[in-house]
């Protein structure tokens, strides 16, 4: 009765921190990109200083890349046509004290990671992912996304996003 006890807690604790363990999943920053900052890397507010923010949209920073300008409308800026846009979040949950890229998208086609760009084919961008094991599926509307843990890319043609799903588990109400 003792061990199967033992086993039980065990089993109960190993769940627990495998589902704990996919939210605090941090994806290493590849050699190869070009990128100023990578999903769920850890932003310190120097960084932050470096890149323009621009409104808030659903109540979430977003920010442009240091190498962009926002388009002036009037007394409002808008992303230009070829960006780089990181949303800044708490990361690996919303009651985190960690600042962390969770979300990029890219419409500049320079851009290269796990050697892909905008201009990478479907069949390019499957190779390379599985080479770096990740998931790979296609939308019923033609797209691809790769995935792994809790970071998904999303080919489109004109833009990449990739994004770090934050568990909203454990918010702290205000």
């Amino acid at each position: 009765m003792k061990k199967t006890a033992k086993i039980m807690i065990s089993l109960i604790a190993l769940i627990g921190l495998s589902s704990c363990d996919m939210f605090a999943y941090y994806l290493p920053k590849p050699k190869d990109t070009n990128l100023e900052l990578w999903i769920t890397e850890k932003v310190s507010s120097d960084k932050l200083e470096t890149l323009t923010l621009m409104p808030k949209i659903h109540g979430e920073n977003i920010y442009l890349g240091s190498s962009y300008s926002p388009n002036e409308d009037g007394m409002l800026n808008s992303m230009p046509s070829i960006y780089v846009a990181y949303r800044i979040t708490n990361y690996p949950n919303t009651s985190s004290d960690n600042i962390s890229v969770t979300y990029i998208e890219i419409t500049d086609p320079e851009i290269t990671f796990y050697g892909i760009t905008l201009g990478s084919t479907f069949e390019e961008i499957e190779n390379s992912m599985k080479k770096e094991k990740f998931k790979i599926e296609y939308t019923d509307q033609g797209y691809l996304n790769a995935s792994k843990k809790n970071i998904e890319f999303s080919f489109y043609g004109t833009s990449i996003r990739i994004t770090a799903f934050v568990n909203n588990d454990q918010v702290v109400e205000e």
